[in-house]
């Protein structure tokens, strides 16, 4: 009798010290994904973290970051468990890959260069335009001119536009007439020029000090989640040759327009025909370059 009273016992204070101490956050941060705004990006981590939690038992709230510098300091401090970032976002950090996201079946996506009137425009026809600054990393210019435009048109082609923060806040410049032209993925507005399949973003492990056990549970979890938004719908295993073509691209610094020999005055810089001031950082390609931003080493194949 006294053995089982000191069985129950144990087990009884057992419990506790098994139990979830606090919530695990999944988070979005994906300056490329559109959404309408703050609240849809939150409304989608708050549903993505619902579906988790049903199907692991595990506590999970979902969380929505707009800045770059908010996620990574969450991260740091421990407070995001999970979270679905940008491909050049994995390719800058390595976190451990647990899938990646999908969009009719497929784990890439190309994007389209949306313009403010795109009736008879070609790309050609943007040439002195502004094109916004989608702001996401260090590597932001060769995502741009690299991978997204393949090098296809001189670095003074377009003038520097103004910089965002996700890609929902340039739609919404361009349709203000702010800007003239905004990258965004194929499906989530019309546009002239389309780039190379990008891969979507991944779904990835930010705290390394999980348990395998916690682990292993969301990865096989988020694999039959079908929740969506407008760039994807869905989950499959982690895919590395996906990544190949962008970490090339990734790999080397954009083209920079050469200064005139001093014997030659210079060239002015072609000013955007657009209703508001150009900005300081961008009034020629080049100056583009140096708003958009460059400085890492290649990719280290972490990812």
């Amino acid at each position: 009798m006294r053995s089982a009273l000191a069985l129950g016992l144990a087990l009884c204070l057992a419990a506790p010290a098994s139990a979830q101490s606090e919530p695990l956050v999944v988070g979005i941060y994906s300056p490329w994904t559109y959404f309408a705004d703050s609240l849809s990006r939150s409304r989608y981590a708050m549903e993505l973290a619902g579906a988790l939690s049903r199907s692991t038992g595990l506590v999970i709230d979902g969380r929505g970051f707009m800045a770059r510098e908010v996620f990574d300091a969450q991260v740091k401090a421990g407070r995001v468990a999970f979270a679905i970032i940008d491909a050049q976002h994995q390719l800058e950090i390595g976190f451990t890959p647990l899938a990646q996201t999908i969009a009719h079946g497929r784990p890439t996506r190309s994007m389209v260069l949306a313009v403010r009137d795109p009736v008879g425009v070609d790309l050609s026809a943007l040439r002195g335009r502004t094109l916004a600054n989608v702001l996401h990393g260090p590597w932001d210019a060769r995502f741009v001119v690299n991978f997204l435009l393949r090098n296809q048109v001189e670095p003074d082609f377009f003038v520097g536009g103004r910089t965002v923060r996700d890609v929902g806040s340039a739609l919404s410049l361009m349709k203000h007439g702010q800007v003239d032209a905004v990258f965004t993925y194929k499906g989530t507005h019309p546009g002239i020029y389309e780039s190379p399949p990008v891969p979507l973003p991944a779904f990835v492990q930010t705290d390394s000090t999980l348990s395998a056990d916690v682990v292993g549970k969301v990865r096989r979890a988020v694999l039959g989640v079908a929740v969506r938004n407008e760039v994807f719908g869905g989950f499959s295993a982690f895919r590395h040759e996906i990544y190949r073509g962008l970490e090339a691209a990734l790999s080397t610094a954009p083209r920079v327009a050469q200064p005139p020999p001093t014997s030659r005055r210079p060239r002015k810089a072609r000013i955007a025909r657009t209703p508001y001031r150009a900005s300081a950082q961008g009034r020629s390609g080049a100056r583009l370059m140096e708003a958009l931003g460059d400085g890492l080493p290649p990719p280290s194949g972490r990812y």
